[in-house]
């Protein structure tokens, strides 16, 4: 099977997002996990109630949590959602936000 792209003025615009991606992106927890995405891969409506179940503050810089912090957060991932740790959540996450943006 033979296919084509139709449409050729779509590549410069890719290439141009693409281009923007790179660097470091102030998002909120909301930006990465929107309610769409936990709806899909949890049984909860928000971040935020996964955070209250591993006990970490809303506001909880999510790049910087403390070793214990990250067990809870394991344990409740693995229990609440698709993944088997925070890790691998997180990981989708930023994978869909990447995707979104191109």
């Amino acid at each position: 099977m033979n296919s084509h792209v139709k449409d050729e003025n779509l590549f410069p615009e890719i290439i141009d997002k693409l281009q923007r991606l790179p660097g470091k992106h102030d998002l909120t927890a909301e930006d990465l996990f929107p309610p769409a995405f936990m709806r899909a891969h949890t049984q909860l409506e928000t971040i935020g109630q996964l955070l209250d179940a591993a006990k970490i503050p809303k506001d909880a810089d999510l790049n910087d949590l403390a070793t214990e912090q990250i067990t809870e957060l394991d344990s409740r991932v693995s229990k609440l959602t698709n993944f088997q740790n925070w890790d691998e959540l997180l990981s989708k996450a930023k994978d869909d936000w990447i995707s979104k943006q191109i």
